[in-house]
């Protein structure tokens, strides 16, 4: 075979082998597009695929809007782009039906993780100037490794794992040939893939910068300068990207800082060595466990004989020790592995920097075997390997962090195995072969061990009541004003699901307005005032419209509730003012009080209409021509009709009409109210609505208001964001923050035109920055080339 053709069929097969592998785990456990299953489960389920459903119907209408009506009540959705979204994998969407999106991410998870495999190849090859086929073995590991088998429906992180060999390479470019082009456009890419694992990948790299000098005992200045100018050049090239998402986070709750995260403290003990056997956690652990460290058998033998290896230098492990101590505390002590993690303690899903020791340890393992290991090194690394193994186990089931100790026995069989070919393949290349199907039944076994416990979703449900579902919210659409929210409290393709759904991101996913949102980019401040108004929010990342009452439908311009069946469905139209109208001045001086929604929503409403009425009346007995609303001090839940009702503490929750339950029996906790819809209905026909344009988008809105009194202001249901400007009669004005979260425009007696442009905070100076940035790169180039074309 020509070294061309073996070539190829080498990045071929780094490809290949990754690919057969999950593609095999998918057939086996029947997740689409080979089964019935989907992974409509943890974060994919609930967050990835409305954000990509709602993704591929932005590239397919073209209307594409850096402010979006679907994020709760409306937010700036440039912080969910950059985090969610921007991955060039996601142009796959556009082969899909939208009910089909479940599928092009299983599509999409497979072919980012065989890409891991070609680029840990090309890494491979190139650092180390050889295309054996052994290599396929440390590439596929890196492929399947353990955070991809743990972390991988989080799928806009594997990105980073694309791309990370790259920047390695580019690293060694810069510091052996003074080349700062693949390091440059590399952590360039990874930083505006996914900011998040691309501010990890720059400390990674600070770190194996510091590593070559120590390997290379050389503190020369040029390539430190180099290093310094080209790190600095590639972040501010993305601050196109980091400027306004920055900025859009900190209206998150996720710039609160709490000190115990920075505290000294271990993350984990002695029960994390199990985790370097398959296994080592399933999905049930996935919001808690050890680092994920699995390598296969095959690298962790090689990994520890490194360090027994009298062929390898002495300055190479110390320079080797260093990166993998320095990798090894950011994943252990609590205080660096905060700083890991962008200064904020990860909820759920913790170590997600361990993918960079991995790949460590996989580069040191190869660098071990190139190094010829012995049979007695090789025997007493296996040895070792077991025993840390079983010492893992031990301590894992004696501190009930709970490994299942039959794992142990096959992670010793594997390592037995792994031996042994390790032990053929040094007689005879030939047995390649053999480490190679052992390596892939492991990663196999990992990676649907992994999986153990998920409740899949069901893809036929999904297809058909997806389909039902958006046409009912079609029709809603084709037949109603230009603006309006809608409350959905029956999604049909919840039975699609094999655990409960709550439909928070149910806007994302049909393109409809609503009040909901789970998300790690939500408006903590919106999140707050409709807390404080009897909403449901669970946690910083989440608000639910279980809550509404005629108040809120007014506020939020909920025009409709919608129930659906596979059928029919059944459509409640409100009496509401519409997104904006005339309120009294008092508006601007409202004042939420923790903890008591009723008297909040009654405040807002007088606020609004300058009256002092008491629209919810107390009550402790029945009366079955009126909805009944519950609030409570404390969860609990309620038996009204034979059916139990959930009653989240401090928010309001209809019980319907003709409520059968006994108010006398109830706990004190519980406080029971009727609205007055009479008085109600009296004080919104007094109050004039604003008109809105039919030519608008989600960035530019206009419209008029008559105003007839001089102590009125324009309230808006639209949040308040520094993005905004608003323009009254040709006039520029400043909008106020007001009712919690809300926009408040200063408008005159008379006919007011009214127009509000939105512009992301911080893009146009990012994108300033950048172009800079690109420009002071380019001219290092030039000098760089004129200069070496000077020495010739």
């Amino acid at each position: 075979m020509t070294n061309k053709r073996k070539t190829i069929l080498y990045y071929l097969l780094s490809f290949l082998l990754p690919f057969l592998i999950v593609a095999t785990v998918f057939i086996y456990l029947r997740i689409t597009p080979f089964g019935d299953q989907n992974f409509l489960l943890s974060d994919i389920g609930a967050q990835y695929i409305p954000f990509l459903t709602n993704l591929r119907h932005i590239f397919l209408s073209g209307n594409f809007s850096l402010y979006s009506f679907n994020l709760s009540l409306g937010d700036n959705m440039f912080p969910l782009i950059s985090y969610y979204l921007l991955s060039p994998f996601n142009f796959l969407l556009l082969l899909f039906p939208a009910n089909a999106v479940p599928t092009a991410l299983s599509w999409i998870i497979i072919l980012k993780i065989s890409t891991i495999g070609f680029t840990s190849s090309l890494f491979i090859k190139k650092s180390y100037k050889n295309n054996d086929f052994i290599n396929l073995a440390f590439s596929t590991v890196f492929a399947l490794c353990g955070f991809v088998a743990t972390y991988f429906y989080d799928l806009m992180w594997l990105d980073a794992l694309i791309l990370l060999p790259l920047v390695v390479l580019g690293i060694q470019s810069l510091f052996y040939k003074g080349k700062t082009t693949l390091y440059v456009s590399t952590l360039l890419l990874t930083i505006i893939t996914n900011y998040y694992l691309g501010y990890m990948t720059c400390l990674f790299s600070l770190f194996y910068f510091i590593y070559l000098l120590i390997l290379n005992k050389s503190f020369n200045k040029k390539p430190i300068i180099l290093f310094s100018i080209s790190s600095l050049l590639s972040a501010a090239m993305s601050t196109v990207i980091l400027l306004p998402t920055a900025l859009g986070m900190l209206e998150t709750a996720k710039q609160s800082v709490k000190v115990k995260n920075f505290l000294p403290t271990p993350s984990f003990g002695i029960s994390g060595l199990s985790q370097f056997g398959a296994v080592g956690s399933d999905y049930t652990q996935r919001i808690s466990h050890n680092p994920s460290v699995f390598m296969g058998s095959v690298a962790f033998i090689l990994l520890i004989s490194f360090f027994i290896n009298k062929n390898i230098t002495k300055q190479k492990k110390i320079a080797a020790s260093f990166l993998l101590v320095t990798l090894f505390l950011g994943l252990f002590i609590r205080t660096f592995n905060t700083v890991w993690h962008m200064f904020q303690h990860p909820a759920g899903f913790p170590f997600r920097n361990v993918f960079f020791f991995t790949f460590i340890a996989i580069m040191l393992a190869y660098e071990s075997w190139q190094a010829h290991p012995t049979k007695k090194n090789l025997l007493i690394s296996g040895a070792t390997a077991s025993g840390l193994l079983a010492v893992g186990y031990f301590f894992a089931n004696i501190s009930h962090n709970l490994v299942d100790p039959k794992y142990l026995i096959y992670d010793i069989g594997f390592l037995i195995l792994s031996l042994l070919g390790l032990l053929l393949i040094n007689r005879s290349r030939k047995y390649t072969y053999l480490i190679l199907i052992i390596l892939s039944f492991e990663l196999g076994f990992n990676f649907i061990g992994g999986l153990a416990g998920a409740k899949f979703g069901d893809q036929k449900p999904y297809l058909k009541n997806y389909t039902i579902e958006q046409r009912w919210f079609n029709r809603i659409n084709d037949s109603s004003d230009s603006f309006f929210r809608v409350d959905n409290n029956k999604s049909l393709i919840n039975h699609a699901y094999d655990l409960k759904y709550n439909n928070y991101n149910d806007s994302l996913l049909f393109n409809v307005k609503t009040t909901d949102l789970y998300s790690s980019t939500l408006n903590n401040n919106t999140r707050k005032m409709l807390k404080h108004l009897g909403y449901y929010s669970k946690n910083v990342r989440r608000v639910n419209s279980f809550g509404n009452t005629p108040i809120t439908n007014n506020l939020f311009d909920i025009k409709y509730k919608l129930s659906m069946s596979t059928h029919d469905y059944d459509l409640t139209k409100n009496k509401v003012l519409g997104v904006g109208f005339a309120a009294n001045k008092r508006i601007l001086k409202t004042k939420f009080v923790k903890d008591d929604p009723i008297l909040n929503q009654t405040t807002v409403w007088n606020d609004i209409t300058n009256q002092n009425k008491e629209y919810f009346k107390q009550t402790s007995a029945i009366e079955s021509d009126k909805k009944l609303y519950v609030v409570s001090q404390k969860k609990t839940s309620i038996n009204v009709n034979d059916k139990k009702i959930s009653v989240p503490a401090h928010t309001i929750t209809s019980l319907g009409k003709n409520s059968n339950l006994n108010l006398n029996s109830r706990p004190s906790s519980e406080k029971f109210y009727y609205f007055n819809n009479t008085d109600f209905a009296k004080s919104t026909k007094q109050i004039t609505k604003f008109t809105m344009s039919k030519k608008w988008n989600a960035q530019n809105i206009s419209g008029t208001i008559h105003i007839n009194k001089t102590n009125q202001t324009l309230l808006m249901s639209i949040p308040y964001d520094k993005g905004w400007d608003a323009v009254v009669n040709g006039r520029q004005v400043n909008i106020k923050r007001v009712s919690g979260n809300l926009i408040s425009i200063p408008v005159t007696q008379g006919s007011n035109n009214v127009q509000l442009k939105y512009n992301v905070p911080g893009l146009s100076k990012g994108v300033q920055i950048s172009i800079l940035s690109l420009v002071i790169y380019l001219l290092m180039l030039l000098i760089q080339y004129f200069r070496k074309k000077d020495q010739l």
